[in-house]
């Protein structure tokens, strides 16, 4: 009997290791099959005919043990995955448990562990009610996991009792070729690396046939969709295939969370604290089915790919990009800040990267490079600190959310060259909190050339050279932008020493076209504006277009970096 410790202790790694060196034997069981189906050439006669019958005797037991081994692979690789899914479950149970005061035990007990509370008596029978209602929600919990569990078990189980017997198929079964050829059309591609970085990742996918490569996208998209390295188009591919299912799940969970927020009885008023946590959950359950849903439109749009697409956190994750990233000369990405969401952000940073990537071809042509070609990338993959997470309305919250942000957009950029052939200006472009979080990614080696922050309380760092960037560090700030005189997570951009200062004046391009001022926290992307030309000449490789100059106000003064006396 399958209990809930043991599914605590399940992983997918042995399977899949498994599932590895079982392909990589029935390879070699095919090619020796082959080998043995061809005659040697020249060799006539008795000896060579009953020769031949030994090599079709041989052949058929060759092709029987590569089908039973098929058979177990296949088996094997649908374990994985479902004990992958059952390890995300167990997480989800955990987290739901501990978030609600309960915990459960290996046995799938689930245990009460809240403080004791002093109540009037008229509300303890409501109050024992709401820990019960909260309890036989994580009890139903448990008993899907154990159910999905039984069933990945028996599975599993039931092929490699049938191998043991050699009872998985005969050679007179007509569905041996079409067992075996399913098989090798399902799931014969190798495991991309556990854990891989960009590179091995790039390796990984070309080292695959292109039909291999045709098989995985066919039948895991899951496998690639979010693997930094792989090209650009394969992972739009990857996630676009899986986007209808993901969404259908998501607004299965939004009817489920609703159903049971109906249920709730709200007398007597204020005694029920399952409702607030339901109320919350089918919000947030909500908003990401909004975020999916606007993700969907932004991809419907012209020469849109999707990078990356991420619902298991607290709010989705999402990248997308306009224009092709694995073919541009020139490719940008672009962070945002503090209060990003996919649902409520999405579209107005990609119509600002829309009209970013025009200027900066328009750029190229009058410089004479219309040739060149740009891509954008809204890279909206952290989990950027909310309002309600932050110390007030003039704050930036701590260094947490950029950190872990860093963490995922460093291999994000790697990828951007990993996955292509040739060279590529890569620019990194952030605004606010983002650009803590891009100054931090900037330390592990991206590969980024130039860096462009705008709106920043800080790089992550007081040094320059800490961001390994391979031309040049830019800021612009805007006139009357409190935040990028905060200075909270490094000495104030405008002060550090190696930063380019690029204007937000009103000013003209260098086609004489009026330029406009850009002033606050929040319009530095605006369309024919000066902060605008000068990140997009920069993002287009032409820096020598750029307009310098700071705007320099009260805040510049007291953000300045004081030097103790000797340092």
């Amino acid at each position: 009997m399958v209990t809930f410790g043991d599914v605590r202790r399940w992983s997918a790694t042995s399977l899949e290791e498994a599932q590895g060196a079982l392909g990589a034997d029935v390879d070699r069981l095919v090619e020796a099959g082959e080998l043995l189906k061809t005659p040697p050439e020249g060799w006539h006669g008795d000896a060579a005919d009953a020769a031949a019958y030994e090599r079709g005797t041989l052949v058929t037991a060759v092709s029987e043990l590569a089908a039973e081994s098929a058979a177990v692979r296949r088996a094997l690789a649908e374990a994985a995955d479902g004990v992958a899914a059952l390890e995300q479950r167990v997480r989800a149970v955990a987290d739901r448990a501990a978030r609600q005061r309960f915990s459960v035990t290996d046995d799938g007990v689930v245990v009460d562990v809240s403080s004791p509370v002093q109540l009037p008596e008229d509300e303890v029978a409501a109050y024992e009610a709401d820990r019960r209602h909260l309890r036989d929600g994580i009890v139903d919990d448990v008993e899907a996991v154990l159910r999905l569990a039984v069933a990945v078990d028996a599975d599993l189980t039931a092929v490699l009792d049938r191998a043991e017997r050699d009872a998985v198929l005969h050679t007179s079964d007509p569905g041996l070729s079409a067992l075996l050829g399913s098989f090798l059309y399902a799931g014969s591609a190798p495991q991309p690396p556990r854990s891989g970085s960009p590179q091995q990742n790039a390796d990984w996918w070309a080292s695959l046939s292109a039909t291999e490569q045709q098989r995985l996208l066919d039948h895991h998209p899951e496998r690639v969709a979010g693997l930094d390295g792989i090209p650009g188009a394969v992972r739009h591919q990857a996630n676009r295939a899986r986007l209808p299912g993901m969404l259908e799940g998501l607004r299965r969970d939004v009817d489920r969370l609703r159903a049971e927020l109906d249920d709730i009885p709200m007398w007597p008023p204020g005694a029920s604290t399952v409702y607030g946590l339901t109320a919350q959950e089918l919000a947030e359950a909500e908003a990401k089915v909004a975020s999916v849903e606007r993700v969907q439109q932004a991809i419907g749009l012209q020469d849109h790919h999707l990078l990356l697409l991420d619902t298991s956190g607290e709010r989705v994750t999402a990248a997308v990009a306009v224009g092709d990233i694995d073919t541009a000369d020139h490719v940008a990405v672009f962070t945002p800040g503090m209060t990003t969401t996919v649902d409520g952000s999405l579209a107005g940073y990609d119509e600002d990267m829309v009209a970013l990537r025009e200027r900066s071809l328009f750029a190229l042509r009058r410089a004479g490079r219309p040739e060149d070609t740009v891509a954008a990338v809204s890279w909206l993959g952290y989990q950027a600190p909310q309002w309600g997470e932050t110390l007030g309305p003039n704050s930036v919250a701590g260094q947490g959310a950029a950190e872990r942000g860093a963490a995922d957009l460093a291999p994000f950029l790697q990828g951007v060259t990993a996955g292509r052939e040739g060279d590529v200006h890569l620019t990194a472009l952030a605004h606010s909190y983002g650009s803590t979080t891009t100054g931090l990614a900037l330390r592990e080696g991206t590969g980024v050339d130039d860096f462009v922050a705008f709106g920043s309380p800080g790089l992550g760092t007081s040094d320059v050279g800490d961001l390994q960037v391979g031309g040049a560090v830019y800021h612009v700030e805007a006139k009357n932008d409190p935040v990028d005189d905060l200075a909270r997570f490094g000495v104030d951009p405008s002060h550090l020493d190696g930063v380019n200062q690029l204007s937000s004046s009103v000013t003209r391009d260098p086609g004489g076209a009026p330029l406009a001022e850009v002033e606050g926290h929040s319009d530095y992307l605006v369309r024919d504006s000066t902060s605008q030309h000068n990140i997009a000449v920069v993002v287009a490789g032409l820096p020598d277009q750029a307009i310098h100059g700071r705007e320099r106000g009260f805040g510049d003064v007291l953000s300045f970096p004081v030097v103790p006396w000797g340092g």
